[in-house]
Order: C-alpha cells, then structure tokens, then sequence
C-alpha cells in the first residue's frame, strides 16, 4: 500500500466523475469496475494483515 494505491484511486475516481457527467450505460460499467476493484482490494488486504502475523511468529 504506497503511492500507486493512491494514485489508482484517485485516476479511478477521476474517471468516475467524467463519467457520470457525460451520463449514459459507461456509469454502470465504472460502478460494477469499482466496486469489484473495492472488493478485491480490501480481500487482499485482509489477506495481508493475516499472514503478516504468522509469518512473525514462526522466525
């Protein structure tokens, strides 16, 4: 989680906006977009706050 996370986020947004703006199907594409990216993004790093823990524990 560094500055590429932020900057995805914020293109993804941006681009949400335009789209909503101009209208039309574009806006139901970007939302099912975000929020399988969402989804993806907070399994992962759920993923990466249980292995953290364990693989401390075995060094």
């Amino acid at each position: 989680m560094g500055y590429r996370w932020l900057v995805v986020v914020a293109a993804t947004v941006a681009s949400g906006i335009f789209m909503i703006r101009r209208g039309g199907e574009a806006v139901w594409v970007w939302a099912i977009a975000m929020s399988a990216f969402i989804i993806y993004a907070t399994v992962w790093t759920l993923a990466r706050l249980r292995n953290s823990p364990s693989r401390s524990r075995k060094k």
